[in-house]
């Protein structure tokens, strides 16, 4: 019997997930933030102008106004990637406001693993990331739909005791709940080490996302993981300081070509203002405006693309 969906409003069935864009941010992941990430320097590969922007939050006006937009264009649901950092309210009226489905995330953003981990064990983190998904965040009653978790870095000697933590916690909440695993990378790289990690918890592989592999398009390392058992998230569309999007569309459909659209998962990842159409980004809309004729264009079948933007997610979201 296939379970239901924990979005912010209340589940829902698997046949209602519909068009899913699975790694989002509805909130301003940079700021306000202190430790860690308020500390890293801001990447060479920005412009002067994103680097003004980032010191202005996204507000959630920004957030609902592109969202309703995304909804008139056929998007259903969100996942929000945010782990603990997210606003959980915020989600609540964002969901209400715009009509689409939208699932919060438990778990920790790497990168703020030492800050917010710090010395908690991997038992007193599995017990607060398994209360999010069984009773709910805080004292809301909203639940968690997915867990979040990651290694950061290009090796796994840069990655400190507490991100290993959260790593094993996050295994744990799964063997608990089931609930999915969504992991990030550092543009793709330490994908098989984190694949190491999560098997030695006992973790079932087909429930795993690895993000950023668009990052890294390499088809034989690609090709390599979901033959390991995960699935693989090509989920920076729209990031062509990070790799052009032609880049994208031709993994895209070398990957499709060799039938392994049922492993794959698109989405943007905007977490930054500038990001954002209004502020002169591609915006949350480009997926579905830009990128997905694209596809079309170059040969990808209709048939993957629904395979990879609806089936997928109906799949790995319910438990």
């Amino acid at each position: 019997m296939m379970g239901k969906v924990r979005t912010v409003m209340g589940p829902i069935s698997a046949n209602d997930v519909g068009l899913t864009l699975i790694h989002e941010h509805l909130i301003d992941i940079y700021a306000p933030m202190k430790g860690l990430l308020a500390k890293r320097p801001i990447s060479f590969m920005q412009t002067d102008r994103e680097k003004e922007l980032r010191s202005k939050a996204i507000t959630e006006k920004d957030i609902t106004e592109e969202m309703q937009c995304m909804r008139k264009l056929g998007l259903c649901t969100v996942v929000d990637q945010s782990g603990i950092k997210r606003d959980i309210h915020q989600l609540v009226r964002i969901s209400r406001n715009t009509g689409l489905n939208i699932v919060a995330s438990t778990g920790c953003y790497p990168a703020m693993a030492d800050e917010f981990v710090q010395d908690q064990s991997i038992d007193k983190l599995t017990k607060l990331y398994v209360k999010e998904i069984k009773e709910g965040i805080c004292d809301t009653g909203v639940k968690a739909g997915e867990i979040k978790t990651g290694l950061v870095g290009f090796n796994l000697s840069e990655n400190s005791s507490a991100q290993i933590r959260n790593i094993r916690a996050a295994a744990r909440t799964h063997i608990e709940t089931n609930a999915p695993i969504y992991a990030h990378t550092h543009s793709g790289f330490l994908a098989m080490e984190l694949i190491e990690i999560l098997e030695s918890e006992g973790v079932g592989l087909s429930r795993v996302i690895i993000g950023h592999l668009d990052c890294l398009p390499s088809l034989y390392y690609h090709k390599a993981l979901i033959e390991k058992g995960v699935n693989i998230g090509y989920d920076t569309v729209g990031k062509d300081n990070w790799q052009p999007d032609s880049m994208r569309v031709e993994i895209i459909k070398r990957m499709t070509d060799l039938g392994y659209a049922d492993h794959i998962f698109l989405s943007t990842d905007i977490s930054r203002k500038s990001y954002l159409k209004k502020y002169g980004g591609y915006g949350y809309s480009y997926i579905l405006e830009d990128f997905v004729p694209r596809l079309k264009k170059a040969g990808v079948s209709e048939e993957a693309i629904n395979t990879m933007l609806i089936e997928n997610p109906k799949r790995i979201l319910p438990f």
